[in-house]
């Protein structure tokens, strides 16, 4: 799913500025597990598009997960 979310980014770079494309990248990492990988992408899809909450959701759990549970909060 990756692969094909950053395809479509370098296919049609306005999708970036919706914020959507880095909050699914994000979530697909937090799936697996990539915690690390996850919290960047997540932070730009929230830059790009701060009223997707699905998206702080994603980051919050990850935070949770690596034992930031303050920043998780």
């Amino acid at each position: 799913m990756i692969q094909h979310v950053e395809i479509s980014l370098r296919l049609s770079p306005r999708a970036a500025r919706t914020g959507m494309a880095f909050a699914v990248i994000g979530a697909a990492h937090f799936i697996n597990r990539r915690f690390d990988e996850a919290v960047p992408k997540l932070l730009l899809g929230i830059q790009e598009d701060p009223s997707h909450p699905a998206a702080y959701r994603d980051l919050a759990a990850c935070y949770a997960h690596m034992g930031r549970l303050d920043d998780a909060r």
